[in-house]
């Protein structure tokens, strides 16, 4: 009985580590999208990494300089982007969740903070905070991406 309900566990796990790739995926092809539109292709990949890293709550080593401009670019991109800023939520709420299972503070921290930084440009989502939210969305973003060129402009276009 205890070992079907940790192997359920284990694979309840592993389909939200999965399915959160997934979604991580989109939003770093929409996010890559839209700098490019917006910065061209000689400045998107400078920009790219810098831009995911904080947005995904991932470490990341750059200077005060910089970070003002990607946090810039960060807000233009999620105050008018409201499918994005909903998928980055639930990506960021199953990483907390994730993070607390395996006692790694410092990444809980950072999806914290990323989570108010961003509850700045709008509401969480009334979803369940639990992984069939996450589960849902990925096979959504399985079926259709985030990114549709021909349906978006400049980022000052995208609502």
């Amino acid at each position: 009985m205890f070992g079907n309900q940790k192997r359920r566990r284990r694979e309840r796990h592993k389909k939200a580590l999965e399915s959160m790739e997934v979604v991580e995926r989109a939003i770093c092809q929409r996010v890559a999208f839209l700098i490019e539109q917006e910065h061209g292709a000689a400045q998107s990949e400078i920009l790219f990494q810098y831009v995911v890293d904080l947005l995904l709550a991932r470490p990341r080593n750059d200077d005060a300089k910089k970070r003002a401009t990607v946090e810039q670019i960060a807000a233009d991109i999620v105050s008018r982007d409201k499918e994005l800023r909903d998928a980055l939520f639930v990506s960021l709420r199953a990483k907390l969740a994730i993070e607390g299972d395996g006692f790694n503070f410092s990444g809980e921290r950072r999806g914290m903070e990323t989570i108010i930084w961003l509850k700045r440009f709008g509401e969480i989502p009334m979803h369940e905070n639990d992984a069939d939210s996450l589960i849902h969305l990925a096979a959504k973003l399985g079926r259709r991406p985030l990114v549709v060129p021909t349906q978006l402009g400049k980022i000052s276009q995208v609502s």
